[in-house]
């Protein structure tokens, strides 16, 4: 099955590290299973930016986060800044 697998892995556009780990196909219920797996210890990168983008973004949250107490609220700013959030609507400062 493996011509079938990578002909799965390439109709779903899988990048590494997914894989597909099994395919059942049940005729008597005219359905087909694809289970999609990863190897432990696999590194995800961010489809959007790569890690220097990201890196970059969080330096600048930790710098408009000086000052506050405690972790969670430097996460806040990291996910405010990061989110590509619209704040206008709130009347929020960007």
């Amino acid at each position: 099955m493996e011509g079938l697998e990578a002909l799965f892995e390439r109709a779903l556009r899988l990048d590494p590290p997914w894989r597909i780990s099994k395919i059942e196909l049940r005729e008597s219920e005219g359905s087909i299973k694809v289970f999609i797996d990863f190897p432990r210890r696999s590194i995800f990168c961010c489809p959007v930016a790569s890690w220097r983008d990201l890196n970059i973004l969080v330096q600048a949250a930790k710098a408009k986060a000086r000052g506050y107490r405690t972790f969670k609220n430097l996460k806040t700013i990291v996910y405010m800044l990061t989110g590509k959030l619209d704040y206008s609507k709130v009347g929020l400062p960007t």
